[in-house]
């Protein structure tokens, strides 16, 4: 199945699975950080810099740390694995 999937790609197909996997990538982090177990970063503001005072921000703060900790508990699924997979195969 998977292999009659792949044999059938065209570039555009690609592009677009390509296109929906970001899509959903930031939507998936887009849910940690609104429920405070993330912070995202946007690529185009990122530096060396800013990344380094993001995690020092984050892992010398243990109150906001342990909020973090919690937050991110609090997404726990289950079934994550099958729904990861499932998602995945939609797109092929």
């Amino acid at each position: 199945m998977l292999d009659e999937k792949i044999e059938n790609a065209t570039l555009e197909n690609i592009e677009e699975k390509t296109y929906n996997i970001i899509k959903a990538s930031f939507k998936n982090a887009k849910t940690f950080s609104d429920k405070g177990a993330a912070v995202i970063l946007e690529e185009k503001y990122l530096s060396g810099a800013i990344l380094y005072e993001n995690i020092c921000n984050i892992v010398f703060n243990k109150k906001r740390l342990s909020e973090m900790e919690k937050a991110s508990a609090s997404t726990y699924n289950r079934n994550c694995a099958e729904d990861i997979c499932e998602e995945i195969l939609k797109m092929i």
